[in-house]
């Protein structure tokens, strides 16, 4: 049956359903928090994650539309972009942050020696 996005974000919400919602947002919280200590800066940052995302959006898409990948809409807000789950965003742009700031990180540690 139908069951509208407020509803289906209200039934989601509630319990153990929120825990790969709430792990997709601390994955994404953390490299966003070590981008603004190392004080990267925020334009190519964005940038790159926009590609990123575009990149994965085709990718995951196809692959979950030819049935290679399965989600459980039952575990995430049950929001699809358009077939993939948004937090399947969001730890994909969560990896690409986490690379970039340690990739940055790294080679400020490096020159500062």
């Amino acid at each position: 049956s139908f069951t509208s996005l407020p509803g289906r974000l209200a039934k989601n919400i509630s319990g153990e359903k929120m825990q790969y919602t709430l792990i997709a947002l601390l994955a994404l919280a953390i490299p966003i928090a070590l981008a603004i200590k190392v004080k990267l800066p925020a334009k190519p940052l964005i940038a790159a994650s926009l590609l990123a995302v575009f990149f994965q959006l085709v990718f995951d898409n196809i692959m979950t539309a030819a049935g290679l990948w399965q989600f459980n809409f039952a575990q995430t807000l049950g929001i699809a972009v358009p077939v993939i789950p948004l937090e399947n965003l969001l730890f994909g742009l969560a990896l690409m942050l986490a690379t970039v700031v340690s990739w940055e990180y790294a080679g400020k540690k490096k020159a500062a020696r």
